[in-house]
């Protein structure tokens, strides 16, 4: 039993999760799903000073006055943990925006202490900060830390034992200043001593912004007589005045103060650098050099890590020598055939499975997980979420979305599982169907390019269309039906600069690892499925019903059944069995459109699909699934019937 809490919190990206990792003892370290979410809460415990801590590790939030899913989170553990300690996590780039945090934490009432973080610390644009000016204002110790270097971690558990009370350092408009008296002592004649834990101050402001969260709660402290008398005594139109003075109030302050405690040093850019900077998020220079990052992620991708590394480790390293030794070495137990079928037949999980996972999606993933780690490092990634914003609001997403359908083009699987990432349940849902549904993997985005280079230009450019559209399309179908917290980008724009070698090394590492923990169990469950497919007759049921529909429907030869059930199986490898038929004529130029269409739109590997039951539960998945599939279905025909007559 911990004899203290404490909590950390900080917006995404500022190293709060490594801190915990370092600071609890790993066999202490326990995970839930925060009630009616799938966002994970960690618990652990240290010993500082002969006291026993539970530290909570909370998602990432910009504000404690909730507007996203996250920050109801935040705020509601707050109030039922009711710890002893805050720990703030920030960075150099991001103090203005984090004190408005510490101007939150300081009307809470909550001693804290401000982990300031500077493993990330940028060789063109270095800060100083006034630790003890910061000390002044709130009564918070700062503590510079440095998670990749692992310097300072050890000062947080000599600072436990000097914890005051923080206290607020703004000021009010006169008219709001004495509201808040008033109703303070309102609230102090309902509940008469009772401690809350907290200010009652920040209670009564959080009342006057109407937050739902601290109304629930309150109601549940006091009762719901109670609670009636001080919902009458707070006046509607006052408050919706005092709401945006408050606001405000605590903005300005945040301004003022971070040009008081930060210190931006002169430094000498670039010319490249400053040109990049200024443009990278422009909304057509923008766009211009995101086309740019694109072919080359698209080249990288496809010509390198899915040409050279594929071929190399397939042919030259798996076929040659993997492959046959697990053959040979299975081949010495006493087994039976259904065994050895599992383990090392045409579907089995040595020979399918560890060649699909280690010899053609890991080096894909791997080279996609370093551009993004580049791109991470050098602050791209910022001024994309900004520069795309604007077109993934149409789906209910945010900018934030960018690096995760960046990752989908190098596998669906891994960039399902990051959708988590995502502000809310609404926007984890609509991302994971559109990257399973409208993102091409790049295994199968090189066949598709090769194919499209064999038919009419028009027709290449309409299947282009096509696919712009259907992302359109189904976005906005699911933004209408799927229930969704709305939560808006709050995105700290990253000053360029060249990546350094230790920090891409430290992302690349932490991605990796995480590739082989979400992965491996994915893609040996989807071996075994196609296996006993196989096995049972099942893959050759789904050919005999599907014959009735590709015919007449699509209008395609009835041999090309066996592309959509190997599609399922492996997208590239449908694609592969298309490119095939295409090359010895079985398909014509529009039967070559309407194939890739119905592959690329309606069929997501059984990997991708057993990913998206796991995340968002079997009724769900299966019914979007089956509704775009037969969408599909009917996009194909049309298309079809269209060009043809």
């Amino acid at each position: 039993m911990a004899d203290k809490k404490a909590i950390i919190v900080g917006p995404p990206g500022v190293g709060k999760s490594l801190i915990f990792q370092h600071l609890v003892q790993k066999k202490t370290i326990s995970s839930s799903f925060y009630p009616g979410t799938e966002i994970k809460i960690l618990r652990g415990e240290f010993i500082a000073k002969k006291e026993r801590w539970q530290l909570i590790d909370s998602p990432p939030i910009w504000s404690l006055n909730p507007i996203s899913l996250n920050e109801n989170i935040v705020l509601n553990l707050i109030l039922a943990e009711k710890p002893d300690l805050v720990l703030q996590v920030m960075t150099p780039e991001t103090v203005q925006q984090n004190l408005l945090i510490s101007i939150h934490l300081s009307e809470l009432g909550i001693p804290f202490l401000i982990l300031l973080n500077k493993s990330d610390d940028r060789a063109f644009s270095d800060y100083e900060i006034d630790m003890g000016r910061l000390y002044s204002l709130f009564h918070a110790h700062l503590i510079v830390i440095s998670v990749v270097l692992e310097e300072g971690l050890g000062q947080i558990k000599d600072y436990l034992q000097d914890l005051t009370r923080p206290r607020w350092v703004g000021q009010f408009e006169t008219r709001v200043s004495r509201g808040l008296e008033m109703s303070e002592k309102k609230l102090e004649e309902v509940i008469g001593q009772k401690d809350f834990h907290f200010s009652r101050r920040f209670i009564v402001l959080m009342l006057f912004l109407k937050n739902q969260v601290i109304e629930d709660w309150l109601k549940k402290q006091i009762g719901i007589p109670s609670w009636k008398i001080i919902e009458r005594s707070l006046s509607q139109d006052r408050i919706a005045q005092w709401s945006r003075s408050i606001q405000r109030t605590w903005q300005e302050t945040a301004e003022r103060l971070a040009n008081q405690v930060v210190i931006k040093k002169d430094f000498k850019k670039s010319p490249l650098l400053n040109s990049l900077n200024k443009y990278a998020h422009h909304p057509f220079w923008g766009a211009l050099i995101f086309a740019g990052v694109l072919i080359m992620i698209f080249l990288l991708l496809s010509k390198f890590a899915a040409g050279l590394l594929v071929n190399f480790l397939e042919t030259e390293i798996f076929s040659k020598y993997v492959t046959p030794g697990f053959v040979s070495l299975i081949s010495q137990f006493p087994i039976s055939p259904f065994m050895q079928g599992m383990l090392v037949g045409e579907y089995g999980l040595f020979t399918m499975g560890l060649t699909y996972l280690m010899a053609i999606i890991f080096p894909i993933v791997f080279i996609l997980f370093l551009v993004l780690a580049i791109l991470e490092d050098s602050g791209y990634l910022s001024h994309l979420a900004i520069l795309l914003n604007r077109f993934f609001s149409r789906f209910g997403l945010t900018g934030a979305a960018s690096s995760i359908f960046l990752l989908g083009f190098g596998c669906s699987v891994l960039a399902v599982s990051k959708a988590k990432s995502l502000q809310t349940p609404g926007q984890h849902k609509i991302a994971a169907f559109l990257i399973v549904f409208a993102i091409p993997c790049i295994a199968q985005m090189g066949i598709i390019i090769n194919m499209l280079s064999v038919i009419p230009l028009g027709y290449a450019l309409l299947f282009i269309a096509l696919i712009i559209a259907q992302l359109i399309i189904v976005g906005s179908f699911l933004k209408k039906f799927v229930p969704e917290i709305k939560g808006g980008l709050v995105q700290k724009v990253m000053t360029l600069r060249m990546p350094r070698l230790k920090n891409i090394w430290s992302k690349l590492w932490q991605h990796t690892f995480w590739y082989f923990r979400k992965a491996v169990p994915v893609f040996i469950l989807a071996t075994l499925f196609l296996f006993l497919s196989e096995a049972s007759g099942l893959l050759e049921l789904i050919q005999r019903l599907l014959a009735p529909i590709i015919t007449p429907i699509l209008g395609l030869p009835a041999q090309s059944v066996e592309v959509f059930v190997l599609g399922f199986l492996r997208r590239d490898y449908g694609a592969a069995r298309l490119y095939e038929m295409t090359n010895d004529g079985s398909l014509n130029a529009i039967q070559v459109l309407v194939s890739l269409l119905v592959v690329t739109l309606s069929i997501p590997c059984v990997a991708a699909f057993l990913t998206l039951i796991k995340e968002q539960g079997l009724k769900l998945a299966m019914s979007i699934g089956l509704a775009i599939f037969f969408y599909t279905l009917a996009l194909g025909s049309i298309v079809n019937l269209i060009l043809r007559f």
